[in-house]
Parts: C-alpha cells; sequence; structure tokens
C-alpha cells in the first residue's frame, strides 16, 4: 500500500514547493508525489491501481476538492478502499479546521488510521454558455457576497498579490470589505421560492471561507447539507453578518437563514460567480446536493 500526493505549485501564492519540502517526511509510508498539472489525473488512477490507498491533498481547500472530485469519478464512486488526507499548503486551509496536527506550522492530516466515513457535497452548475457541468466539493461552495470576496482575493492586482504572500487574513479582509462595498443582490429562485440573495453557502463543515464559520448544526456523516442564506441584506447588515460568522454567530440574525438538506436548487435572474472549495465559475442555475458517506477522511 502507499500515498499519493497531489501537490499544486501555484498554492500559498507560490511557496507551496517550498513548504512541502519541510513537511515531507512527515508523510507516512512511501509516497509517490504528482504535480497539479495537466494529465495529472491519469497518474492518479495509474497510483489507485497499483494500490495507492492513502490520497493526500497538498495544496488549499480547492486542491482537496479537485482531488475529492477526481478520485470519486476515476474510481466511479467505488472509494471503498481509499482515505482522504491533506497537508494546509493554502491560504486559509478550512479543511483542517479546526486546526490539529501541524508540523513546522503546516496543518496535516495525514493518519489513514484516524479516519471516518463523511459526506462530500456535488454541485451541478448551468454556466454562461448554457452546458452543464458537475463538481463534488470537500468543503464549502457559495453564491453572493462570499463568492464575491473570493474572487477579489484571487485577484491579480498589485495590492491583492502583495498581501496574499504577506498578510493572509488582511488580504481575506480587504476582499471582504470591497465585495461588501460593491455587492448587489442576485433576484433568485431558491427551491423555487423568490429571494434577494445576499449571501448563500451550502457547507459539510461549520468553516466556510476564511476562518468565517456558522453555528448551525451538522455532523461529518449526517447525509445532510448544512444550508446557510443571508436575504436582502443592507451593506451594512451584510457587514453585520460578515462579523458575525467571525465569532460564529450566525443563526438568529436578521436576513439570516439556515437549515439542513440534501437538496436545494437556486436559479439566478443573471450569472454569477459560485465558488466551489475556493475555486471559481459562473452560474446561472445551481443545484447542491449531499454525497452521502462518499469517503473516508483523515480527522
Amino acid at each position: 500500500m502507499s500515498t499519493l500526493v497531489l501537490l499544486n505549485p501555484a498554492a500559498g501564492g507560490g511557496r507551496a514547493e517550498r513548504r512541502w519540502a519541510r513537511v515531507a517526511g512527515a508523510v507516512p509510508r512511501p509516497c509517490r508525489v504528482v504535480h497539479l498539472t495537466p494529465g495529472w489525473e491519469a497518474a492518479l488512477k495509474g497510483a489507485i491501481d497499483d494500490g495507492a490507498d492513502l490520497l493526500l491533498a497538498a495544496g488549499g481547500d480547492g486542491t482537496v476538492g479537485t482531488l475529492a472530485d477526481a478520485a470519486m469519478r476515476v474510481t466511479g464512486g467505488r472509494t471503498e478502499g481509499l482515505v482522504l488526507g491533506a497537508v494546509g499548503l493554502g491560504s486559509s486551509n478550512d479543511f483542517h479546521r479546526p486546526l490539529g496536527r501541524r508540523v513546522a506550522g503546516v496543518p496535516l492530516r495525514a493518519n489513514p488510521a484516524s479516519a471516518v466515513w463523511r459526506d462530500l457535497g456535488r454541485a451541478r452548475w448551468c454556466g454562461p454558455d448554457g452546458a452543464w457541468h458537475e463538481r463534488v466539493f470537500a468543503v464549502s461552495a457559495s453564491l453572493g457576497l462570499l463568492a464575491e470576496g473570493n474572487a477579489r482575493f484571487g485577484g491579480s492586482g498589485v495590492v491583492m498579490r502583495g498581501l496574499r504572500r504577506r498578510c493572509t487574513p488582511a488580504a481575506i479582509g480587504l476582499a471582504a470589505l470591497q465585495a461588501v462595498a460593491s455587492h448587489r443582490s442576485l433576484a433568485a429562485q431558491v427551491d423555487g421560492a423568490p429571494r434577494q440573495v445576499t449571501a448563500l453557502w451550502v457547507a459539510k463543515t461549520p468553516w466556510v471561507s476564511g476562518g468565517l464559520r456558522t453555528d448551525l448544526p451538522g455532523a461529518p456523516a449526517d447525509g445532510a447539507l448544512a444550508v446557510a442564506l443571508c436575504t436582502g441584506l443592507s451593506r451594512l447588515g451584510a457587514l453585520g453578518a460578515l462579523a458575525g460568522l467571525t465569532r460564529g454567530r450566525f443563526v438568529g440574525r436578521p436576513g439570516c437563514h439556515g437549515w439542513p438538506a440534501e437538496r436545494v436548487e437556486v436559479e439566478l435572474e443573471r450569472d454569477a460567480p459560485l465558488e466551489l472549495d475556493g475555486e471559481l465559475v459562473r452560474a446561472r442555475r445551481v443545484v447542491f446536493e449531499v454525497v452521502p458517506r462518499a469517503m473516508r477522511v483523515c480527522v
């Protein structure tokens, strides 16, 4: 048995390979490192066919979601012999929260003996071209304010690029403020009901983005997604909601609604950014579904 490591060199502002070198010795058993470059999925399938059973995403949340999605696809959803783990080399590493074991300051979930079954989320969306796409997510998906903040955080401006490298929390804060300043609620149908969506996120953990967290109930393998919806908030109200999320306070705030669901369907009046584990696409219509007990995950 062996370990496959999917290393994303672009994670953490391009510092992932340097940080990986500091923690590589802590990864158990012989490991094969595959870079997140074209053709990597063929290497993943070959490694699984050869007996690799521990899959480690060495990067940020997007790398975790990318690896989980590919593992589900190349195995046809038959993941009984696999364990998903991660090496937190990204900007926020929400998959690792609450932070446990760290090596040289890097969060590490790489012990297959600790693995438990966990649900994943799946998003199916219709893009601006009218084509339907599909992807699994491990942490969360969002529309509205949080997705717009993620888009700004990943921007190519000089100030944002500099902040990302020097002080990630400051970059996240600036991106959030910029998103609030320019945000317009999205006219949408959420499960058939008309809504003015300030922010919508669908998650399998309380940690939704950059350390923001909800107080919605849920468990790793409860067969449901936690849905959090903010509707019709002013800019001041949106700032208040974000401030509440920094302290894990969401339930009961004005304009904030939460519930568990196996499926949520959203149809937007216009296409908008859709965020999936930190990765961005554009969508006009989205169907979120839970994938019960999809994979075993290191905890």
